[in-house]
């Protein structure tokens, strides 16, 4: 009978065991539901943890007041923020003063998702910043500015009535309205930036004519890059279409450039910049009041020396682009122009096109760049090549006449 009990026994445990072991287990992760579950997002997000969704109905939430760093919301979690309808899922800023800024948003977690919101504010308030890698923007209204600070980051299929700033590294912006911003549609100062798929216009609206204080203001600004720009209407902006600065590395191709003040402005590049390097071609370049401007930007009693142009290619070796005021023929009919597209003294698109691209099709690959560069023989070159190595940045400027 011991023995019985004994082995009766082991087959339980034994049993058991294996329960224990087939048995599924649970996910840890669950949906926070504002405001049946907590009555402020604030709340929401604070009872949240990894993985969790914090899913909030159609409504205003307006918080009463600021909190740490004049943030309103800091996620700080790797959570999806979900609103249940984009249009009428609305998130207020804290009421301000005229000087005091404040964020709404603010995301310093990686690989957090949000989506669904009209995020607005008073004053001269931020909509968001993100600081973590990994996260997606996807499907917001935003009323104030936008900043992406980190790497690694998708923003696509949002509004923005104000201006977005990417400042980190490897992001994607996709698919965006950019539209009626008071300064700039976009400031580009990151590195590996893809931007395509984007409407960008009627931005620079509150440009005054001024471009010595207000040379931001207009449809997108390059101060970076690599940057990789293409398959976007950037149309009607105050000012320019496209603004490359002083250390711009864009390449940009299959864009409708249209009716801006200036199609691309060249700002602040010259021959001394050896880092700003620029492609521009296979654009359509329409009824702008001018396709290309340089600005001289004054300060005090100097002006900036070189007009920039010399660090754009305006064609890639075997097309360039579509200029609405081309005058020239196309007499074997390749669909190259026969004469240059003369740009400046110095500078032109050789292979201007002599039809409209699509810019749903994909652009002629660029000619692939030399494996080294050519040997200067210019001793002021070398100098400006020293400088450069000892970390130096080099400014020409003259004196107004």
């Amino acid at each position: 009978m011991k023995k019985t009990a004994l082995a009766l026994t082991l087959i339980l445990a034994l049993l058991i065991s294996s329960a224990v072991v087939v048995q599924p287990a649970k996910s840890s992760s669950k949906t926070i539901v504002v405001p049946d579950d907590f009555s402020t997002i604030r709340d929401a997000i604070d009872h949240a943890n990894a993985g969790d969704t914090v899913f909030v109905r159609k409504g205003t939430y307006e918080p009463l007041s600021k909190t740490y760093l004049n943030v309103n919301f800091v996620i700080d979690k790797s959570i999806n923020f979900i609103g249940e309808d984009r249009q009428e899922t609305i998130i207020m800023g804290a009421r301000g003063t005229q000087s005091q800024v404040y964020l709404v948003i603010l995301v310093n977690a990686d690989n957090v998702t949000i989506s669904g919101f009209t995020i607005t504010s008073y004053q001269s308030m931020a909509s968001l910043t993100v600081e973590g890698s990994g996260c997606k923007i996807l499907g917001n209204n935003f009323m104030g500015r936008v900043g992406i600070d980190g790497e690694n980051n998708t923003f696509s299929e949002n509004y923005i009535k104000d201006e977005l700033n990417v400042g980190g590294s490897n992001n994607l912006i996709s698919g965006n309205n950019v539209t009626r911003c008071p300064g700039a549609g976009m400031g580009l100062l990151g590195q590996n930036v893809t931007v395509r798929d984007n409407n960008i216009m009627n931005n620079g609206v509150n440009y005054d004519g001024n471009e010595q204080y207000n040379w931001y203001m207009g449809g997108m600004y390059v101060g970076n890059g690599p940057v990789y720009i293409y398959r976007n209407n950037i149309t009607d902006n105050r000012q320019f279409g496209i603004g490359l600065n002083r250390d711009s590395n864009a390449t940009i191709f299959n864009n409708n450039i249209l009716r801006n003040e200036v199609g691309i402005r060249l700002l602040l590049l010259n021959r001394t910049d050896i880092r700003a390097a620029n492609k521009v071609y296979y654009n359509n370049l329409i009824n702008n009041t001018k396709n290309v401007a340089t600005v001289q930007i004054h300060v005090w009693d100097f002006i900036s020396g070189f007009d920039g142009t010399d660090a754009v290619s305006w064609d890639n070796g075997r097309v360039g682009n579509y200029w609405s005021d081309y005058t020239g023929a196309d007499k074997d009919g390749d669909g190259i122009g026969d004469a240059n597209y003369t740009i400046n003294a110095e500078n032109a698109d050789r292979y201007p096109l002599m039809h409209q691209v699509d810019i749903s099709t994909q652009a002629p690959a660029p000619a692939p760049l030399p494996t080294s560069p050519p040997i200067a023989y210019s001793m002021g070159f070398v100098a400006v090549i020293v400088l450069v190595l000892l970390g130096s940045t080099v400014y020409v400027l003259k004196r107004k006449d």
